[in-house]
């Protein structure tokens, strides 16, 4: 279930936020077998205020953009992806945290 699809309710603003984090960053997330962006969903702590990938290789593909990065998967998939996803969809991950008050 996710509020983000219309099968649930958000019953935290940051379970909004984290989900709205979790799927607008996948795309951009490198791709082989589907651990890496599974292991954000593993990591996250809904209302920590943070998103964490867990597998023992998320930070060093993270700050490295030297890297080439398979598209296979993933077409936007790249380096630091969490700063990619928020300059395209900022505004959405705000807008779905906002609908926890409405």
């Amino acid at each position: 279930e996710s509020a983000l699809d219309g099968t649930a309710k958000c019953t935290r603003s940051g379970q909004c936020r984290h989900e709205a984090v979790l799927k607008y960053s996948s795309p951009f997330v490198p791709m082989e077998t589907g651990v890496l962006d599974k292991s954000g969903i593993l990591g996250t702590d809904v209302g920590s205020g943070e998103v964490q990938y867990i597998t023992p290789y998320a930070a060093k593909l993270y700050r490295h953009p030297e890297y080439s990065f398979s598209t296979r998967y993933h077409q936007l998939a790249q380096a630091e992806w969490f700063e990619a996803m928020k300059k395209q969809h900022r505004d959405e991950i705000l807008a779905a945290a906002a609908t926890y008050f409405d």
